[in-house]
């Protein structure tokens, strides 16, 4: 499987060739997929935020100019860094059950 770059994709959503949705969807897909590998890889997934992110960028990028090369792209974050309501575990599931961060 060929795994596309950030400009490749970023070139299809400029095309219209695909969505921002498309590419959450395909992406949370994916690692629904992965198995027991990706529970161990993602600890946390925020699918209906980023499905509602994904969606109001689509909407941009239809009403005018894309903000950035990167808009409307999925990412992921490893969780070293604090998330405003979330435990910052830093790779660890020790520290699962700790206060979330604050806003």
């Amino acid at each position: 499987m060929t795994i596309p770059t950030i400009a490749a994709l970023s070139r299809q959503l400029d095309k219209g060739a695909t969505t921002s949705r498309a590419l959450v969807d395909s992406a949370l897909a994916a690692i629904e997929a992965g198995g027991e590998e990706a529970r161990k890889t993602y600890t946390a997934l925020h699918a209906e935020p980023a499905r509602a992110a994904a969606d109001a960028q689509d909407l941009l990028r239809r009403a005018g100019p894309r903000p950035s090369p990167l808009a409307g792209l999925p990412i992921s974050v490893k969780d070293l860094f604090d998330e405003a309501g979330h435990t910052t575990r830093a790779g660890s599931r020790a520290l699962e059950g700790g206060a979330p961060a604050a806003p």
